[in-house]
């Protein structure tokens, strides 16, 4: 059995759930065919998948590509649905944030048309160093920035994107797909801005080729101590909010003691229990948010905690978070639990947030 097939087989069995309908996200690119592949081996995904491929509208090629996704597809026995990421009117969003904020949309969109549980992507190691390392190029330092990119994630609609490429400790590179797509016998097509070394992703990818088996050896223990670090944060967050977090009224309280320092650790990278505690109390809200953690908001709130009491606005999407702060507790009084029991409202932003499995 190949490594990437091992690697999808262990996933498949830990995180789907028996039977569950999956969507496989095929671009026609060499990793993606390697991941229908895969898929095609296992007898536990016969009769549960279908093809998605997402047309975003930008490249000559990409009607090419679609008509080769789809050819794959049927010379396979597969369902396949193509789904259009275009730029709407005004919108002359053309970089890869903005292509993929699209691409999610429309593979949220997929899946909640297919009934799908997940939609699988094919990233893979190689995949996720350039991440780790376009990250610390630009400058970021802490945890979540750097643990690279996680298995598991919620989409909007119900739905999860699940990279199984990335479960567990033995993951396949670009190399290993490519062998396994080979031996499949399943032809792909090659995207032309991949080798545009002015795409920064590219020159990454080009850097980490150039820097062998030792930078890459440092990119992943700088992404396995990232993880660790996120893990323990987490789980401090976690903690604070079970026992500290209680409804007030119509809004909800904190108890101050149970926010953590914003302090540097020894290797100067910021302690990321404080940025953690705030993301995970976002998702406890009735009106959930995603709370900005940066670190100019978390340094104005250790400002005001320090002055003993105030108000502040934290940036939020899809609003803003309005916090009172009193001297025994952070006051939210705008905003509710989303269930009684704070245990219950933590562990269910728990499942809706980024898993690395």
């Amino acid at each position: 059995m190949s490594e990437p097939v091992a690697t999808l087989r262990a996933c498949v069995r830990a995180a789907l759930p028996a039977g569950a309908p999956v969507l496989l996200a095929v671009s026609g690119g060499s990793d993606s065919v390697a991941l229908l592949a895969a898929a095609r081996a296992l007898p536990e995904l016969a009769g549960r998948v279908a093809i998605v491929h997402v047309h975003h509208g930008l490249r000559p090629a990409a009607d090419r590509d679609a008509a080769h996704v789809r050819a794959l597809a049927a010379a396979c026995g597969l369902a396949c649905r193509v789904v259009e990421a275009w730029p709407g009117p005004g919108d002359t969003g053309r970089s890869e944030t903005a292509a993929r904020r699209r691409r999610l949309a429309a593979l949220a969109a997929a899946a909640r048309d297919a009934g799908a549980w997940a939609v699988l992507l094919a990233h893979h190691r190689d995949d996720e160093d350039e991440t780790v390392l376009l990250r610390l190029l630009r400058g970021h330092r802490g945890a979540r920035a750097l643990a690279g990119v996680p298995t598991l994630r919620a989409l909007s609609g119900g739905a999860r994107l699940l990279r199984p490429f990335l479960f567990g400790v033995s993951r396949p590179g670009r190399h290993e797909l490519r062998v396994a797509r080979e031996a499949a016998g399943l032809a792909h097509v090659e995207d032309e801005t991949n080798r545009d070394e002015r795409v920064p992703r590219n020159a990454v990818r080009a850097a980490l080729s150039a820097g062998g088996p030792e930078l890459g050896a440092r990119v992943a223990a700088t992404r396995s101590a990232a993880r660790g670090a996120l893990g323990l944060a987490v789980a401090a967050a976690a903690a604070a909010l079970m026992t500290g977090l209680r409804a007030e009224g119509l809004g909800a309280r904190l108890e101050r003691d149970r926010l953590p320092p914003d302090d540097e650790g020894d290797d100067g990278a910021p302690d990321p229990r404080l940025a953690e505690t705030l993301r995970l109390l976002g998702g406890c809200l009735r009106r959930p948010r995603r709370v900005d953690t940066r670190g100019v908001v978390l340094a104005e709130l250790r400002q005001r905690l320090a002055r003993g009491a105030g108000r502040l606005v934290v940036p939020a999407s899809p609003a803003p978070l309005e916090l009172e702060l009193g001297a025994t507790h952070v006051h939210l009084p705008h905003d509710a639990l989303a269930q009684p029991d704070p245990v219950a409202c933590v562990l269910a932003a728990l499942a809706r947030g980024p898993l690395y499995l």
